[in-house]
């Protein structure tokens, strides 16, 4: 092999070697920028819908526990995370999850995002709780992927 030859398997190399760098640490950047609680007897209408889904059984992949009350012992928590990207992959299929606390039912998660690479965006989920449990601590992060990939990014600014 020529000098010519050896060089270009030295950039095929080369270039494999980032490709596979970058995919490999494809990341998200998650930090929580907002937390509105709802006290589930000023969304009536809301709650008497998710207990129906919830008898139904509509809910069954995402709920926690069982509904037991009426609307005065619940409140909706919506929380909110920013998502920044930081590879040159882009994320797609972003969703936020949490590890529930005593009290919770159900999360309804936002609808799914995809960010470009080095691009921004958010995602959003609503818990559904016991109004006394509303300042649980909860684990949060946020699932998504990249080429196909499953990644998670810890939620910075979140009660762990």
């Amino acid at each position: 092999m020529g000098k010519g030859g050896k060089i270009v398997v030295a950039a095929a190399v080369v270039a494999v070697a980032v490709f596979f760098y970058a995919f490999v640490s494809a990341q998200l950047s998650a930090t929580l920028v907002s937390t509105v609680v709802d006290l589930a007897d000023t969304r009536q209408s809301t709650f008497d819908a998710m207990a129906q889904a919830l008898e139904r059984g509509d809910l069954a992949d995402v709920q926690f526990a069982e509904l037991s009350g009426d609307a005065q012992d619940y409140a909706f928590v919506t929380y909110t995370v920013q998502l920044e990207g930081l590879n040159l992959f882009p994320a797609e299929w972003a969703v936020l999850s949490l590890t529930p606390a005593e009290g919770d039912v159900v999360i309804i998660q936002g609808t799914p995002q995809d960010v470009s690479s080095f691009g921004q965006g958010q995602v959003t989920a609503t818990l559904l709780t016991r109004r006394d449990q509303v300042q649980a601590q909860r684990h949060m992060w946020v699932e998504y992927y990249v080429l196909g990939r499953a990644h998670s990014a810890v939620v910075s600014g979140a009660q762990s």
